[in-house]
């Protein structure tokens, strides 16, 4: 096993599910990019949630470095050489890389989906410059679709992901806080470059953060306080997400759904308000599902 180590260098891990078509173009791209010799590219259903999914492909990775990506992740050329030089520069075995990921132009045409790579700032938002320069980043960045850090480093400290997160919400950012905690030094090469290639339609961003929402309710006990997102971090987010669930806030959501689907020019203040009750319809809808509800 561990000769067979040695001999691979990259383990691609990507998890999918129903997605034929998409995962055989971002499949080319790779393929054109790894060396066969030394590459493999793991390929996991997530029947079971991407969290599940991820630590099987880990499980049966040989590599030295483990890459993660999406199925709909499209690679830039210089990619994998980006991710190697990284690796050949950064020998300690805490160091990891993100890359960057923006959502690709012909996916960006209803207006939902306008607002939310555009005004949201909930979307692949950076918060910093992107430069040549390979610089030190938050662990809070490290999202899975497109990131890379040493298999000895997941496999020494039992960085499994949670396998209580049910969907692709918030279980990168758990799994982040734990790699941290055991050393993780995170950097950022925006020379990495993926495309994300997924068109939302509405109903799609809607169920996002309603997925959002489900994840949060599994968050709230994996991370300090002052780390946790505004709905679950004290009282005041708590009683939000209680009066989100009277009636009458469900049919301001139907009304305000209608608007945007509707209309092409809505205040943002109506999509801010739609996001933060939807992940307050998934936070509570989860919260039933556990109590037996």
């Amino acid at each position: 096993m561990e000769s067979s180590q040695r001999r691979v260098r990259f383990s691609i891990i990507i998890p999918t599910l129903k997605r034929q078509e998409i995962l055989k173009e971002a499949l080319a791209l790779l393929e054109a990019q790894i060396d066969k010799d030394r590459d493999e590219i793991v390929i996991v259903i997530g029947n079971n949630g991407p969290a599940k999914a991820r630590n099987e492909a880990i499980k049966r990775s040989r590599g030295k470095y483990l890459l993660f990506l999406n199925d709909d992740s499209f690679i830039e050329i210089g990619f994998i050489k980006s991710h190697l030089d990284f690796h050949s520069r950064h020998k300690s075995e805490s160091a990891g890389m993100v890359g960057l990921t923006e959502n690709h132009p012909e996916t960006i045409k209803i207006n939902a989906m306008k607002w939310l790579v555009g005004q949201s700032g909930l979307h692949f938002n950076y918060r910093f410059k992107y430069t040549d320069k390979i610089r030190r980043i938050p662990w809070y960045y490290l999202w899975t679709c497109n990131f890379s850090m040493k298999r000895n480093f997941v496999i020494k400290n039992e960085l499994w992901f949670c396998e209580e997160f049910p969907t692709a919400a918030w279980e990168d950012i758990e799994f982040a806080y734990r790699a941290k905690i055991n050393g993780l030094k995170l950097y950022f090469d925006s020379n990495a470059k993926v495309w994300h290639f997924h068109q939302l339609k509405f109903e799609d961003i809607k169920n996002r953060f309603i997925s959002h929402g489900r994840g949060l309710y599994y968050l709230k006990s994996k991370l300090p306080v002052n780390f946790l997102p505004f709905l679950i971090k004290n009282k005041l987010g708590r009683f939000i997400i209680l009066i989100l669930e009277w009636r009458i806030m469900n049919r301001i959501r139907n009304i305000m759904e209608w608007i945007v689907k509707t209309t092409d020019n809505y205040p943002n203040i109506i999509m801010q308000w739609l996001v933060v009750k939807w992940k307050s319809d998934g936070y509570t809808k989860e919260a039933k599902k556990m109590s037996g509800m």
